[in-house]
């Protein structure tokens, strides 16, 4: 299914952007502490909600691929890589959280 190599592909370029924005955690969350401009004036944080919105439209799409048929594994497979790379994410999110308290 082409689909499913494309959701593939959309995903690992989620987790190496995540990757990439681990590797700069600290200046992302010194960014998030200002916290009176505009996120979108950070690249690191504007990339940082950039992977939520993108991970939101993989998972609609996994969705809808589970709705036309059978459970595929390889579907159920797609959705445990997109869940890790949220995991990823919410954990970078809470750090950043917790550097500013």
């Amino acid at each position: 299914m082409p689909e499913l190599e494309q959701l593939r592909t959309r995903i690992e370029e989620l987790a190496k952007m995540l990757d990439r924005l681990a590797g700069g955690k600290e200046e992302i969350c010194e960014n998030m502490a200002v916290g009176s401009t505009a996120v979108s004036t950070y690249p690191g944080l504007a990339e940082l909600e950039e992977v939520k919105t993108k991970a939101e439209d993989i998972r609609r799409d996994l969705a809808a691929l589970k709705a036309r048929g059978r459970l595929d594994p390889k579907v159920r497979e797609l959705e445990t890589k997109l869940e890790q790379v949220l995991v990823r994410y919410y954990w970078l999110w809470q750090k950043c959280k917790d550097n500013m308290a």
